[in-house]
């Protein structure tokens, strides 16, 4: 992974590229293309990590 642009290239291993997908997240830019917002998406749920991701910073009204 480039440290300074996130970027990252893997070969042969779709389960490796969901889950650097999944830990180096979406910027600003992304998070305005529908496509990587699903595939971010679909990364977390892959890991189990989607229902924390859509609760973080969510108060209950306990």
């Amino acid at each position: 992974m480039e440290i300074e642009t996130a970027s990252f290239h893997v070969e042969g291993s779709s389960l490796l590229w969901d889950e650097l997908f999944a830990y180096r997240g979406l910027d600003e830019m992304d998070l305005r293309n529908f496509y990587m917002v699903a595939e971010y998406a679909a990364c977390l749920k892959r890991f189990g990590m989607l229902e924390g991701a859509l609760t973080d910073g969510v108060r209950s009204e306990d």
